[in-house]
Formats: C-alpha cells, structure tokens, sequence
C-alpha cells in the first residue's frame, strides 16, 4: 500500500513500512523493516575480527557511519550494503533479515561452477553429490 499527501509518502509492505520524502525525490527518513539490520552488521563484523574503521575502509566510507548503521540510526545505500555484505563475506538477503541462514560463499562459488559446466559434466557431479549426502544422512541417522 502507498499513501501519500503534498510531501511525503508511506510505503507499506509486508514486514515494511518505509516514510518517504518527497522533495525533488524520494529519500528514505524513517524506515522500519529489519530493525535487526544494524546487529546483523554488528556481530558479522565482530565475528571477522574486523574493527568499523576497517570495514569502513573496505566499503569506502567512514568508522562513524559504519557505527551509525549498526546503531540502525541510518541505512545505507544499496551500493554501500552490498559492498559492506562482500565485505563480511555473507549474501545482503542475509545482511538485511530476508533469510536466516548464512550462505558459506565458498559453496556458493563451487555452486556457480558448476552451474556453468556443461550439462553433461552437471549431471555426473550432482549426481555424485547427491549419493555422498545420502551417505551422510545415513551416517548421522544411525548415530544417534
């Protein structure tokens, strides 16, 4: 749903709603949808070992605003979010709430390769995939 009056307007969506200013165009002033968005950067961070000033060099910017964003005082740009995600090596579906799980980007990498592999070659490896998961599965069923 959007509302909207002279200068503002109110998007809202499922687990969102975004207050949008209107001058010239549209700016985000107040948003509330992942209010864990900042946290997320927080622990990703601190779990990397990486200080703000690091990872604010790493996404181009400064130590205070990477406190701001962690502080959910302000959210950055799609850009700078996508870069603070290459940064702490998760995908930015994580980085913003839309999936709980972290993706490891070395599976993901390995995923892509051979998506590109030709059908053939696929085939054999998923294949080979698929019977050493049910081997584990098999392993750990019998383990407990």
């Amino acid at each position: 749903m959007i509302y909207t009056c002279k200068s503002f307007m109110v998007l809202i969506q499922q687990k969102s709603i975004v207050l949008l200013q209107k001058h010239n165009r549209l700016r985000i002033i107040y948003s509330l949808y992942d209010m864990s968005f900042g946290k997320t950067i927080a622990t990703q961070r601190k779990k990397k070992g990486i200080s703000q000033g690091q990872l604010a060099k790493m996404v181009g910017t400064i130590s205070v605003t990477i406190g701001r964003y962690e502080r959910n005082e302000i959210k950055p740009s799609i850009d700078i979010a996508v870069k603070i995600a290459e940064a702490l090596e998760v995908s930015l579906d994580y980085l913003t709430g839309k999936t709980t799980f972290e993706l490891d980007n070395s599976i993901i990498k390995r995923v892509v390769e051979i998506q590109n592999l030709p059908e053939e070659d696929k085939k054999h490896i998923l294949y080979t995939l698929d019977g050493l998961l049910q081997n584990v599965r098999t392993k750990q069923a019998f383990s407990k």
